[in-house]
């Protein structure tokens, strides 16, 4: 389990006013001294979803930054899959519809695929370059479960979206398994953890169709250890991609929004029911911190981990990666 080796502050209102803002003002003048250019780091939602962070509540933050003095901007970057957000255009698009436009938010919002690279020890990563060349990134996350990492958080925000459409599907490709057939039973407990229903079993041995997400929950699943990734477990992959932005950041921040919890990503239009309670607003200037946090948090308040229930994978493991690479020493 990861340990948290900076503060991490909480707040149980979502409105940010008295002396939660004093605070908040106080912390990110510290960590944004000298800041103008201030990237806020924001999945945008996909159509259909309901959960991801609504304007109203983004617009506070976008606020306190320019009490601050700095000039802040929305940022995000297509995807892989096909759908609304594919495309910077229809990205762009969908964002509007979703309330996110300069003129309905208040500051500039840029969605774009541009890089720089990053070498990892299992792939080249490019980073957005917007948030590379800012004086500095605000990571605003939405805490939700995840199909694929069990749950998304700032580290998830950070280990996809602060990266290309390119780098994602790479981070995919490389988590897919493979076969020990020796050590294959057919048992047929990869079939009931596959979020993209693409494995059978087929004349006793586990079989893989087209569409592999490679989220690596059959790896993890399997009781007889007969699955192993192509390269590297998803969310150790995920945890470099993750890294290959924060190595890149002149200076960060960190806010997690434990509110509407859903079972899957802001990035699914039907995220599934709501997994957990309400609890608050984390921040930190420390991704590793706050994530564990969020997480023990919800695990307390629920009594159980609502996301390896759900969702089939151990929340934790891609928060530890993130840990071991030292995302929390900067």
């Amino acid at each position: 389990m990861a340990t948290a080796v900076t503060e991490v502050y909480l707040s149980k209102s979502f409105i940010i006013k008295d002396k939660v803002k004093y605070s908040l003002l106080r912390l990110l003048s510290d960590v944004f001294d000298q800041c103008t250019n201030i990237a806020i780091k924001l999945h945008m939602g996909e159509r259909g979803n309901k959960y991801y962070l609504k304007p109203d509540f983004v617009r506070q933050i976008i606020d306190i930054l320019k009490e601050l003095g700095a000039k802040p901007f929305l940022f995000d970057s297509p995807v892989v899959y096909e759908g609304a957000r594919d495309t910077v255009e229809k990205y762009r698009t969908l964002a509007k519809e979703h309330g996110y436009s300069e003129d309905s938010i208040g500051c500039p919002v840029i969605i774009s695929d541009d890089y720089v690279t990053q070498k990892t020890e299992f792939f080249t990563s490019q980073v957005c370059r917007p948030l590379v060349e800012s004086d500095a990134v605000l990571v605003l996350s939405h805490v939700k479960g995840h199909e694929c990492s069990g749950f998304g958080g700032a580290i998830k925000n950070l280990g996809m979206g602060a990266l290309t459409k390119e780098t994602k599907g790479l981070i995919h490709s490389l988590g897919v398994p493979v076969l020990d057939k020796e050590k294959c039973t057919g048992c047929g407990a990869c079939l009931e953890v596959c979020p993209a229903h693409v494995i059978s079993i087929n004349e006793g041995k586990f079989s893989l169709k087209e569409g592999c997400w490679g989220c690596g929950n059959c790896i993890v699943n399997c009781p007889n250890k007969a699955l192993k990734p192509k390269v590297a477990l998803f969310d150790e992959l995920l945890a470099y991609g993750a890294w290959s932005a924060w190595k890149n950041f002149k200076k960060q921040f960190y806010i997690n929004v434990i509110k509407d919890v859903s079972r899957a990503c802001d990035c699914d239009p039907n995220s599934g029911p709501i997994i957990a309670d309400d609890i608050g607003i984390l921040f930190s200037e420390d991704p590793v911190a706050i994530d564990a946090a969020s997480l023990s948090l919800i695990t307390e308040a629920q009594g159980q981990d609502v996301f390896l229930k759900h969702n089939h994978k151990n929340p934790w493991l891609h928060v530890n990666f993130a840990e071991k690479l030292g995302m929390w020493n900067k």
